[in-house]
């Protein structure tokens, strides 16, 4: 009788053809960010079953300070196809911005049962299992996260 197939946990991936904007660079005015399109990060998670995180960050911070720049987090349910998608509205980032510049903003996508459960880990609310340390019990899910990130060009310009 052959072994048992040994089960193969895939993480996510970002579908780079279909995030929205599609430029890498978004400009955006200090006062008005939500003059822009949603942010939309569609992804591919061959495991149809697992229900995702989806956490968006501004300038994320791994020394921890500023609360590491999280923004929110949403969970995504199955949906039976291996296609998934969040969007980010850009309304959330009014009163986000101190003055004109260059921020980041990023969508980190995992298996919700890869995440360590305490958003005090290092790197804060990213930390994932270790499951190759605890000696691979049976109720660990290791994967690797995905994440997608634009850079945004705040301008002190009138709105539009």
């Amino acid at each position: 009788m052959p072994p048992e197939p040994i089960y193969v946990n895939r993480p996510p991936a970002i579908d780079l053809v279909n995030v929205q904007p599609s430029a890498p660079v978004v400009q955006l005015y200090l006062d008005c960010p939500e003059q822009t399109d949603l942010f939309t990060v569609r992804f591919i998670e061959l495991d149809t079953d697992q229900l995702l995180s989806v956490r968006w960050f501004l300038d994320y911070d791994v020394s921890g300070q500023n609360g590491a720049g999280f923004l929110q987090q949403r969970l995504v349910d199955p949906n039976g196809t291996v296609w998934r998608s969040d969007d980010f509205d850009p309304a959330d980032l009014v009163g986000e911005f101190s003055s004109p510049g260059v921020y980041v903003l990023e969508a980190f996508v995992v298996e919700v049962d890869a995440l360590t459960g305490d958003d005090t880990d290092v790197p804060l609310f990213r930390a994932t299992k270790d499951c190759a340390a605890s000696g691979y019990p049976d109720d660990c899910i290791s994967t690797h996260p995905a994440s997608y990130r634009w850079v945004l060009d705040v301008r002190d310009e009138q709105c539009l």
